[in-house]
């Protein structure tokens, strides 16, 4: 073998490893950078692509989001705000929800009150006990108000004898960090109970990847991609493409196992609402997340063309696997600090059959379906309710 080979060969792998060096360098400063990200990110607002007609910016809190308040639509306004904006999942299923219902194009279906909460005026009597849903769409609910579950909360609680006022706190897209910036203003409402059930949107954020770890120039690349396939595209359309894109279940993903004990960072901050309402003497209560997918279950053909899933994967069995270790989370968060839990999740698994007849998506439910979780929520709180009620009345 010649000098000048070996000096060739020397070269080359000297510039291999200077080049490994380098993609080491450059993973290593990847990962400390997103860490750092990661964390600076932890507990912010996240802002959505768009707003909707009926929501504005949160004049108390730069970056968050509140319903207009004062609004009132009927069927038909609705039916042609939705298709004027181009929703075409929210027109689908305000088609379906009519049809069902039987309502009127001329009937108010949908409305918000002075203070900005989805429904009727707040009762200032104070002769009924307040409970405060505090959430995201699944609270928001139907744009039919009536089927939304706090309005047939109220309606089951005054069926069971223990009339109370349930405030509609939920809003379109939130996770629990924009509710917990707006902890004040739930504390002045001086709410009985408030039932948190949110957490969705933190589970399909694309930010925590919590799925798969890839490496940090990996994740670089993903997202330099996505931010030049998004350029120049209207973010309901890529919204539907994404809503609308094949599945493919596989029970014998790895993703699932490390989906399952992926515990979100959002979870802090309902531990931080929590507590917070509590100091002002509010009896908070966690509603785990019932959803279309479950791991134990083969999704059928229509919850599949149904579902959506979030971007990071295209297994039901990913998003069912977060749910369930948010789920044991918030059944482990409970009797720490205090509070009440009601466990939908469980309960939904033997009384939302079939599961598919009950869902519009993977996550929202459909007006039969917020009625019955308004009805579990209703007989899960109605004791202390009556209990209440009956320590006021021995006291006066």
């Amino acid at each position: 073998m010649s000098a000048a080979t070996v000096s060739g060969r020397v070269r080359a792998l000297a510039v291999l490893l200077v080049a490994f060096g380098m993609l080491g360098a450059a993973e290593l400063s990847g990962r400390i950078g997103y860490a750092w990200l990661d964390h600076a990110r932890a507990g912010k607002l996240q802002l959505t692509p768009f707003l909707k007609p009926y929501e504005m910016p949160d004049p108390a809190h730069p970056g968050n989001w509140v319903l207009r308040p004062g609004q009132a639509m009927t069927l038909a306004e609705v039916r042609a705000l939705l298709h004027g904006e181009g929703l075409v999942v929210g027109e689908e299923a305000l088609e379906a929800g009519a049809r069902a219902l039987g309502v009127a194009d001329d009937a108010v279906i949908y409305r918000t009150n002075a203070e900005g909460y989805k429904g009727p005026p707040l009762d200032r009597s104070g002769t009924r006990p307040r409970v405060l849903a505090i959430g995201d769409s699944c609270t928001f609910g139907s744009l039919f108000e009536r089927s939304t579950w706090p309005r047939s909360a109220e309606r089951a609680l005054a069926g069971l004898g223990v009339p109370a006022e349930v405030v509609n706190a939920g809003v379109n897209g939130y996770a629990p960090a924009n509710a917990l910036v707006r902890l004040d203003e739930f504390r002045a409402l001086a709410p009985r109970i408030a039932v948190l059930y949110i957490g969705w949107n933190a589970l399909y954020a694309d930010r925590s990847s919590p799925a798969r770890k890839p490496f940090a120039l990996e994740r670089l690349v993903r997202t330099i991609a996505a931010r030049l396939a998004l350029r120049g595209k209207d973010p309901r359309q890529v919204a539907l493409e994404a809503y609308r894109r094949p599945k493919h279940p596989d029970a014998s993903d790895p993703a699932i196992a490390r989906a399952a004990r992926f515990r979100a960072t959002d979870l802090g901050d309902v531990e931080t609402l929590a507590r917070g309402l509590a100091q002002s003497g509010v009896r908070v209560v966690l509603a785990t997340l019932p959803g279309l997918y479950l791991r134990e279950e083969a999704p059928s053909e229509r919850a599949l063309a149904i579902g959506h899933l979030p971007l990071y994967t295209d297994n039901p069995y990913v998003i069912a696997a977060l749910a369930d270790g948010w789920n044991v989370a918030l059944r482990e968060m409970a009797p720490r600090i205090g509070a009440e839990l009601v466990d939908l999740d469980a309960w939904s698994r033997t009384a939302l059959r079939p599961r598919d007849a009950y869902f519009v998506d993977a996550v929202h439910l459909t007006e039969a379906g917020q009625e019955r979780i308004g009805g579990e929520i209703a007989r899960a709180i109605a004791p202390d309710l009556a209990a209440s009620a009956g320590a006021r009345a021995a006291g006066g």
